[in-house]
């Protein structure tokens, strides 16, 4: 049996952040229950850059909405707001996204939904903080979550350079997720409820605690040097005390062009020249790459997902084992609204 086995989550989230925090709540055995708008639905599920959909849908929508359940409702309807209101007495955990404020007027925000579910774990998302007047209203967006958060930066003397994945979503998904299980194992002591909030600006300042600590205390940056560099057929990646003392290493003088030194031989021959030095390298993987490596055969880190509405998706599983056991699922996407009638009750 899974961790969250006999937990239930309702999931009132869009997009990436929310949603990432419920799949993995769904990957420890919870029952995710996800609402969505009537016809359109969880708009995630059009969120695709030219051809990356699957089955008419988003490929973003099938790798983080697997193993999943979806009701139809529409929230400004307050028919079926209060059809809603008897699925949340139920629930165990309930998420949201939205905008500040829209919660609240939906009638679901935590200080309504606790009258009616005191022993709730509430968890809420917003980009910058709920309670952040100033840039409140601005989009909840990654890249700018990325942008105004200093990540950019986060090389000394760098060129800001947004991150190739959504950073900002996946750090407060997981953030999020920590603070939802910890509100649950305090409800198992004292049977009370609670309420969680993240924001992107906030996941990402967090996960920078390390350079922003010694930025606060006015303490020189690490004078490390990490690059990847070019070698004659591949990459590599480089981890060196210092990009002079790495010069110094390969060719006995620290001040030479060493992304041209490197581009003279390959990298197999460079990392058997740093296998015995105080310098740390390693060959730089593509996705095909990596999945033709022994390492990450021995992993099983890819499974394939089924619905009987969509086409059989490989994906990944999710990265955690539970005593020894990977948590797998075979489920794929639900269809919008396709358990509907399996959770609200009610004439609509």
């Amino acid at each position: 049996m899974k961790p969250l086995t006999g937990i239930r989550v309702i999931d009132f989230s869009q997009f990436l952040a929310g949603p990432a925090c419920s799949l993995r709540l769904a990957d420890l055995g919870a029952e995710v229950i996800k609402v969505e708008r009537p016809k359109t639905g969880d708009i995630c599920r059009h969120l695709y850059i030219a051809k990356q959909k699957i089955g008419g849908e988003s490929s973003i929508f099938h790798a983080i909405n697997r193993n999943k359940k979806s009701v139809a409702i529409d929230l400004k309807n307050p028919v079926d707001n209060r059809r809603i209101l008897d699925l949340i007495k139920t629930a165990d955990v309930v998420i949201q996204n939205f905008r500040p404020g829209v919660a609240k007027r939906l009638g679901i925000d935590y200080c309504t939904l606790k009258t009616i579910n005191p022993r709730m774990v509430y968890g809420s998302i917003s980009g910058y903080g709920a309670d952040n007047t100033t840039w409140r209203d601005k989009p909840g967006q990654d890249l700018l979550a990325q942008a105004l958060s200093g990540i950019t930066y986060a090389e000394d003397g760098c060129v800001p350079t947004p991150m190739g994945l959504s950073i900002a979503d996946l750090a407060t998904a997981y953030d999020l997720t920590q603070g939802i299980l910890s509100l649950l194992v305090r409800r198992g002591r004292t049977n009370m409820g609670g309420f969680t909030e993240v924001s992107l600006l906030e996941s990402l300042i967090g996960y920078q605690s390390v350079q922003y600590t010694a930025y606060l205390n006015d303490c020189p940056l690490s004078t490390a040097h990490r690059g990847i560099y070019k070698t004659r057929d591949a990459y590599i990646a480089i981890q060196a005390p210092s990009l002079s003392k790495l010069a110094v290493y390969i060719t006995g003088k620290n001040h030479v062009d060493v992304h041209r030194i490197f581009t003279a031989k390959p990298t197999a021959h460079w990392l058997r020249i740093f296998d015995t030095a105080p310098i740390i390298a390693s060959p730089v993987y593509d996705w095909h790459d990596l999945r033709n490596t022994p390492y990450y055969k021995a992993l099983k880190f890819e499974q394939t997902v089924t619905s009987p509405h969509y086409p059989d998706v490989k994906t990944t599983r999710c990265p955690l084992k539970i005593d020894g056991k990977t948590l797998t699922s075979p489920i794929g996407i639900p269809a919008i609204g396709e358990h509907t009638t399996e959770y609200i009750t009610g004439d609509p």
